[in-house]
């Protein structure tokens, strides 16, 4: 129990929620998955879950608060959760996109570079390969 500065009154006003206690209660409110939940309204919803989860954990600062202070408001705008839960599903989006680009055009600019007939670096490689080589290869045909 998280124990406050006052010691007067009855004890829902003296004592309040653990940092593990309103982790917990944020997460269940927050990640509830109904069917009007503002989840459903991103692209990729599990990358929002996903980014909540992550702000949650990375949160450092949590107010002392009591019992009573704690489940009569619950202001999950004083966390900023959603603003930066954003920020981080962005970051999600980006990494994802970079990822499938990386997977699907892969392939293809190493095939249009070293398709072997007319590739855009199968010149230089010739230069490149043949360099070092004491025989001219291309006059030995006499």
């Amino acid at each position: 129990m998280n124990a406050l500065a006052q010691n007067f009154g009855p004890w829902y006003q003296n004592e309040g929620p653990t940092v593990e206690e309103m982790k917990k209660d944020i997460k269940e409110k927050l990640m509830d998955a109904g069917p009007y939940s503002t989840i459903w309204k991103k692209k990729v919803p599990y990358l929002y879950l996903k980014a909540i989860n992550d702000v949650i954990e990375e949160m450092d600062t949590w107010p002392l608060v009591s019992w009573r202070g704690w489940w009569g408001v619950k202001d999950y705008q004083h966390f900023k959760i959603f603003e930066k839960s954003d920020q981080k599903y962005d970051e999600f989006i980006k990494m994802r996109a970079k990822k499938n680009l990386i997977r699907l055009l892969n392939p293809y600019v190493i095939h249009r570079l070293y398709r072997f007939p007319d590739g855009l670096r199968i010149k230089e490689i010739r230069k490149s390969f043949y360099q070092g080589n004491k025989y001219n290869i291309y006059n030995k045909i006499d």
